[in-house]
C-alpha cells in the first residue's frame, strides 16, 4: 500500500506584478500551510518525502508544511510539478518516491483537481491548501503507472478543520 497526500498550495498574493511563479503567499496562506502540517502529525499521515513545484507559493506551502510536522522528511523540488497534468503527477511519483510509503506533492490547480477526479472516480473542488489523501494498492511507485486507479481516503481542507 502507497499513499499519495496531493495538496494544492496555500493561497498567494496576487499584490506584485512579475511572472506567476514568483508570486508570494499571503498571509492566510502563510497560516494555512503550517496548519495543515499540523493536522498531518495529528492525524499521523506525516509524509515520507515532499516533492513540489518550484513555484515560490508551492515551495513555501511545501516548506510550512513540513516546519509544523513531527519529522523532517526531504523536500524535491521539480519544475515539471508547475501546473501538472495526471500523467506528470504519476510519474513524479514513480522516479521520485522512491521507497517511500507515503508521498505528499505540493502543485497547482487545475492538475490538482483533475488529478484526484481521474485517479480516484471522484470530482471535488480543491480549494487552496486542500489535501487529498490518496491509497494506492502498490508495491512500490513505479506499479502507479500501470495501476492508475486509488482510493480517496480522505480530503481535508484548511476552512474545514477543527480549532486548534
Amino acid at each position: 500500500m502507497r499513499t499519495l497526500l496531493l495538496m494544492r498550495h496555500a493561497e498567494s498574493s496576487w499584490d506584485q506584478a512579475g511572472e506567476d511563479s514568483k508570486r508570494p503567499l499571503n498571509t492566510c496562506g502563510e497560516s494555512a500551510a503550517p496548519r495543515m502540517g499540523r493536522w498531518l502529525s495529528l492525524q499521523e499521515a506525516e509524509p515520507d518525502v515532499v516533492l513540489s513545484s518550484t513555484a515560490v507559493r508551492a515551495q513555501t506551502t511545501a516548506e510550512l508544511v513540513i516546519s509544523a510536522l513531527d519529522s523532517s522528511p526531504e523536500l524535491r523540488l521539480f519544475d515539471g510539478l508547475y501546473h501538472p497534468d495526471t500523467d506528470v503527477i504519476l510519474d513524479s511519483l514513480a522516479c521520485h518516491g522512491e521507497e517511500a510509503d507515503r508521498v505528499l506533492l505540493v502543485c497547482h490547480n487545475p492538475g490538482i483537481s483533475v488529478a484526484v477526479s481521474e485517479l480516484t472516480g471522484e470530482y471535488t473542488s480543491m480549494p487552496t491548501a486542500a489535501l487529498a489523501v490518496i491509497e494506492f494498492d502498490i508495491n512500490s511507485w513505479p506499479d502507479v503507472l500501470l495501476e492508475r486507479r486509488g482510493t480517496l481516503a480522505h480530503l481535508w481542507r484548511v476552512k474545514e478543520l477543527p480549532d486548534e
